[in-house]
């Protein structure tokens, strides 16, 4: 990257794509969790530069110490409070997760995007936090939940997300082997067999 970086002519290279250039490597570098790599491009390449990707790619693989890097040093120029934390949810990154949730919570514009990603990932903790505190909808959140087999955080949001008159087809539930969750919808009259669950 030194290499290229010394011999480019900064007034040949349109600044836009020198902009989307260093987004994308700085996401690289963030996905990989190569802080040197990135601790160059921030502070000595394009030090003034706003990082439009890095967050999230820290935290969707993981990467605690680029994230915690990024906070201490670089926040005015990152993304923070947004959906970076549907990534780490998503991949089941759990410190990353608690991180963000005390550090960078998200706003209350992207909350139900983060309440759908905790709800697919069963982070049960996530969509009790975001519901009871935040007043999150759970509407889309249990779609999430059902259609990636997470049968406790479907059962809670059942329970306690109000919604009204839930149509729940029961054939995934069977077929995955959930038989409490289909227990609790029987017994709660929540949607009925299937055409693969009758058969």
């Amino acid at each position: 990257m030194q290499y290229v970086a010394a011999r480019e002519d900064p007034d040949e290279m349109d600044p836009f794509y020198r902009r989307w250039l260093f987004n994308k490597t700085t996401e690289m570098a963030a996905a990989r969790g190569d802080l040197k790599s990135l601790r160059w491009l921030v502070e000595s390449y394009l030090p003034d530069e706003f990082l439009t990707k890095a967050v999230a790619a820290a935290a969707a693989n993981g990467h605690m110490s680029v994230l915690e890097w990024l906070f201490e040093r670089h926040h005015d120029r990152g993304y923070w409070g947004n959906t970076e934390m549907c990534g780490a949810l998503t991949n089941g990154h759990v410190k990353v997760v608690e991180w963000l949730r005390t550090h960078a919570a998200p706003r209350a514009e992207c909350m139900t995007e983060v309440m759908d990603a905790a709800a697919g990932a069963g982070f049960l903790d996530i969509v009790t936090w975001l519901y009871d505190e935040h007043k999150v909808s759970v509407r889309s959140a249990l779609a999430n939940a059902m259609s990636n087999r997470q049968w406790e955080t479907s059962q809670w949001i059942l329970e306690h997300g109000e919604l009204l008159m839930p149509w729940i087809n029961w054939d995934q539930p069977a077929k995955d082997g959930a038989l409490s969750f289909l227990k609790f919808l029987y017994a709660h009259s929540i949607g009925s067999p299937g055409t693969c669950t009758k058969m």
